[in-house]
């Protein structure tokens, strides 16, 4: 018995040849549409990341402070004040090195040899030699390297008065061919101060240098050195009139450092402070702290900047505003944030650290902050928390359990110091 086969009704055959049809052209120009879109998407995506990213580097190359001039907003440089950046916290312990002549000419070779990597460890160790590390930089100022001139000019720096010694050469370096070797041999001078009073004519003559940051440098030395005489107060202030902006500012500057101001100087330092150039707004806040109390009127400009993400501008801001007497609590709550910086410039820190003890009894809020920085992976930062702390007394009990943690440190430094802080806040306690 054959069974004949049921077949589809033409109808229904091209119902279903359209519905397959119509599937598989939805699903192409689904696919097609999907990935036309995604494409738009990636497209859209790469463009904000792209400008993010431009504006990123931007920043970093325009905003970021220059570390090669910071170290002129600071007073003689003291590398034990809190214990910076030792290179061996065992070896440094609680006291001052002393280096043996033979490592100090050791120290003085590796500047020489401008090897970036040893340069810092280097540096440190001239630091702490003190003056005795004079003669072997003053010798380094005759190299045929341009870096290590350079070097050797912004190691000098830190010495001040004591450098003054070098002043024979460094005059020399004045007509170097080399713009950077001029301009910082200008700032060394200033750094000097009144034992550099002879080179005064030579710097005002490069207040006309054609390299404009030489020209600056020459006007910041002029008042950094702080003779008064009508010739400096003359050449500044034609300078002041010059039609580049930096010239005008650094002369205003100059200005400032020797009391030659007037308001129309505040009011334009006035309008620097936010400059979108962070360092241009380091220099003019610092000025303003030159003048005191007449600039007040710039504190609200100031207060401003203590939130700023550059930590040298802040620091400079906080200590403007203490020298203004203004309130201490958001001067000390900005330069706690100072104090975990590990890469940042030494002075900052320690900048930081020497405002707050000022301060500090006067902000007990800050104490939790200080004891989260006990626990800080950075010794440098355990330290100075630790000695702030202290400066409470009974006040700071709550940091105590972060305190004894600190006792089981593997740094003397930081035992010594935890030792110390638990004594003045918790006077029963025990050491077990």
């Amino acid at each position: 018995m054959s069974t004949k086969s049921k077949q589809p009704r033409p109808w229904r055959k091209w119902l279903i040849l359209t519905f397959a049809i119509v599937g598989i052209t939805v699903m192409i120009l689904g696919a097609f549409f999907g990935i036309l879109i995604l494409f738009f998407g990636v497209i859209i995506l790469s463009l904000g990341f792209f400008l993010w990213l431009q504006g990123v580097i931007g920043q970093s190359k325009q905003a970021a402070p220059g570390r090669l001039r910071l170290d002129l907003l600071t007073e003689h440089i003291n590398p034990y004040d809190a214990l910076e950046e030792m290179v061996d916290y065992d070896e440094a312990d609680i006291g001052r090195l002393d280096l043996t002549n033979e490592q100090i000419r050791e120290a003085a070779q590796v500047l020489q040899s401008a090897r970036s990597k040893d340069e810092r460890t280097a540096t440190l160790r001239l630091l702490m030699a003190g003056a005795q590390s004079v003669p072997y930089l003053r010798a380094d100022l005759h190299s045929t390297n341009p870096k290590v001139v350079v070097t050797s000019l912004m190691t000098l720096r830190y010495f001040d008065k004591d450098a003054a010694s070098a002043v024979e050469p460094v005059t020399e370096l004045l007509e170097s061919d080399n713009a950077e070797i001029r301009g910082h041999s200008a700032l060394l001078l200033g750094k000097i101060g009144s034992a550099a009073k002879e080179t005064i004519p030579k710097l005002i003559s490069l207040l006309q240098d054609t390299d404009l940051t030489v020209a600056r440098d020459a006007a910041i030395a002029l008042g950094m050195i702080g003779v008064k005489s009508d010739e400096v107060v003359k050449a500044l202030k034609s300078a002041r009139d010059a039609e580049e902006p930096p010239l005008q500012l650094f002369s205003q500057i100059g200005l400032a450092h020797l009391g030659a101001y007037d308001e129309a100087s505040i009011a334009f330092l006035t309008n620097i402070v936010n400059d979108r150039d962070p360092m241009n707004g380091i220099f003019a806040v610092q000025a303003l702290g030159q003048i005191g109390a007449p600039a007040k009127t710039a504190e609200q400009s100031i207060l401003q900047l203590l939130t700023h993400r550059h930590p040298a501008l802040r620091l400079i801001a906080a200590q403007t505003l203490h020298r203004f007497n203004s309130t201490p609590g958001p001067i000390a709550k900005s330069l706690v944030r100072n104090l975990p910086l590990r890469k940042a410039e030494p002075f900052i820190r320690r900048d930081s650290f020497n405002l707050l003890k000022q301060i500090i009894k006067e902000v007990p809020e800050v104490i939790p902050q200080l004891t989260k920085q006990v626990s800080n992976r950075d010794p440098v930062t355990r330290v100075m928390a630790a000695r702030l702390l202290t400066e409470f007394g009974p006040e700071a009990i709550d940091a105590a359990p972060a305190l004894l943690k600190m006792m089981e440190d593997q740094l003397m430094t930081c035992q010594y110091h935890a030792r110390q802080a638990l004594e003045k806040i918790s006077p029963s306690y025990e050491d077990e």
